[in-house]
């Protein structure tokens, strides 16, 4: 999706203005899904292969890299420590949101 969208930025004439790209977490480590119950949150860690959840921080980071990098689009950036490896593209189901970055002059 973020191809197709990033496509249409760029044929309106946008491209310096606009880029698409797509953050796909895995679990983060949020206040929903520290809320599990620890016998499921247990589950969840025994299949990523960095045994733990992802940070936010280790999100925001890439939202930041993604923002100042203006060369990034139309590309799917997977943050998930190695569970897409594992479980495959069509059963990681955790899309975070198409993120539309806006290139803000002299920002």
């Amino acid at each position: 999706m973020p191809k197709v969208i990033t496509a249409e930025f760029f044929r309106r004439g946008l491209a310096d203005k606009l880029r698409c790209v797509t953050i796909a977490p895995g679990y983060v480590a949020t206040l929903m899904v520290r809320g599990m119950k620890p016998e499921a949150l247990d589950k969840i860690l025994q299949q990523v292969p960095i045994k733990r959840l992802v940070d936010t921080e280790e999100v925001a980071s890439l939202i930041f890299e993604l923002y100042r990098n203006e060369a990034l689009a139309g590309e799917v950036f997977y943050v998930h420590g190695g569970l897409r490896l594992l479980l495959g593209l069509s059963t990681l189901t955790f899309i975070l949101a198409v993120l539309i970055i806006f290139k803000l002059n002299g920002f």
